[in-house]
């Protein structure tokens, strides 16, 4: 038996956040963010506090995430799964100083739903482990609002427009 959820830490011991997001194929959104929770509440790495709830979604995506698939304990190379050059890379901080970094690649087969649905999965690595699995990718969606929000406050604060 292996345990299928990933980040041993719960998102109520997330204490930072960076995540670098790659643009794909077709897209342009990309960009490098860092949040920090301080004072009870979450903070841009410059301080100014985030509105809204998506580090708090997004830490607890994280948190969640579990392997739908097992892919290779010991892969030859991880170009297949675009493992290589990352879509993702998520570093994450836990209360306790412990830190991670997940490593999201290409996406891999979907999973079949109920009712001939097809969940999308992505490859998923952690730095410094050997293993690739795959997992259902629904953290990318906060990923995304994570990194279109800070690239837009960004923006704002460099006199550009929203």
């Amino acid at each position: 038996y292996r345990n299928r959820k990933i980040v041993p830490l719960k998102a109520l011991d997330f204490v930072s956040m960076q995540v670098e997001l790659r643009a794909e194929e077709g897209e342009d959104l990309a960009g490098l963010q860092e949040v920090r929770f301080a004072s009870g509440q979450w903070l841009w790495v410059d301080g100014i506090p985030v509105s809204g709830q998506t580090p708090e979604s997004l830490s607890r995506a994280l948190s969640g995430i579990e392997v739908s698939e097992f892919v290779s304990d010991s892969p030859d190379s991880l170009e297949p799964y675009g493992l290589d050059n990352p879509v993702v890379r998520a570093v994450i901080g836990g209360a306790s100083g412990h830190e991670m970094t997940l490593l999201i690649g290409d996406e891999g087969p979907p999973q079949e739903g109920l009712v001939e649905q097809q969940v999308p999965r992505r490859y998923l690595k952690i730095e410094g482990e050997p293993s690739v699995y795959l997992f259902d990718h629904k953290a990318m969606t906060w990923i995304h609002h994570l990194i279109r929000e800070g690239n837009r406050k960004d923006a704002e604060g460099a006199g550009g427009t929203p």
